[in-house]
C-alpha cells in the first residue's frame, strides 16, 4: 500500500511518495485460436508461476521478465489469421489485455510465424485514490518456428514444435504515483498562504 508524507506541501497540491511500489503479477490469461482448418494453430506456455513479485519500482523505473513462449505444431497453413489474447492482473491494481495476431509468412525463401501486438503492445493500468498513479505493462512480439527455405525454394514447410518457440517478455513501468486530491481546508490553507504572499509583496513595493 501506497503512503504519503501529508505536510504543508499538502496545501500546495504536491505529495512526496514514501517507497517504492511493490509489483506483484497474481495472475495471467493466454487464450489462443485454434486456427481452423485455415489458420495456424499456436500453442502457448506461461514461464512464470503465479503469484510472482517483480519488483520494488519507484516512479521512473521498470522491470522486465519472460512471460510465455509461443509456437506451432503444425507444419502448413493456408494463410488464414488467427488471434492471441493475452491478459495480465497485478495484484491490487488491476488488469489490462492486449491482442496481438499469428500468421504464416513465407517470403524471402522462409516461413515463420509471427507474433505482432497490433492493437497495441502496451497497456496502462491506474491505481490510488485521488488523482491515480500509472502503471504501463509492455509486450514485446516476435517471429517463430522461423524456418529458411532450401536453395531456390520461395515456399517451404514450417518446422514444428516447440524447439522453434518465441519468448515473450513483458516490461512493468512505473510511470507516476498517485496524487491525493486536495481537501477543501488544504485549498482554503493555499488561498490563504497565496494572499498572504501577495501581501507582503505589495508592503515591500
Amino acid at each position: 500500500m501506497k503512503n504519503f508524507v501529508v505536510s504543508a506541501a499538502l496545501a500546495f497540491g504536491l505529495a512526496t511518495s514514501a517507497a517504492a511500489l511493490p509489483i506483484t503479477v497474481s495472475g495471467v490469461g493466454i487464450t489462443t485460436d485454434s486456427g481452423g482448418p485455415d489458420g495456424l494453430a499456436v500453442e502457448t506456455d506461461t514461464l512464470i508461476s503465479t503469484p510472482y513479485f517483480v519488483a520494488d519500482l519507484a516512479v521512473g523505473q521498470s522491470a522486465q521478465f519472460d512471460l510465455f513462449d509461443i509456437w506451432t505444431n503444425q507444419a502448413t497453413s493456408d494463410g488464414s489469421d488467427g488471434t492471441i489474447e493475452v491478459e495480465i492482473a497485478l495484484a491490487g491494481l488491476g488488469s489490462g489485455s492486449t491482442m496481438g495476431l499469428t500468421f504464416e509468412d513465407a517470403a524471402f525463401g522462409s516461413n515463420q510465424g509471427v507474433l505482432d501486438f497490433s492493437d497495441s503492445e502496451t497497456f496502462s493500468i491506474f491505481y490510488g485514490t485521488g488523482v491515480p498513479g500509472r502503471i504501463d505493462v509492455t509486450l514485446n512480439g516476435g517471429t517463430f518456428n522461423f524456418t529458411p527455405c532450401g536453395v531456390g525454394e520461395v515456399f517451404c514447410d514450417l518446422e514444428p514444435g516447440r524447439d522453434g518457440a518465441y519468448s515473450v517478455t513483458a516490461t512493468i513501468a512505473h510511470v507516476y504515483d498517485p496524487s491525493p486530491v486536495p481537501a477543501p481546508g488544504a485549498l482554503a490553507l493555499l488561498g490563504l498562504g497565496l494572499a498572504g504572499l501577495g501581501l507582503r509583496r505589495r508592503r515591500a513595493a
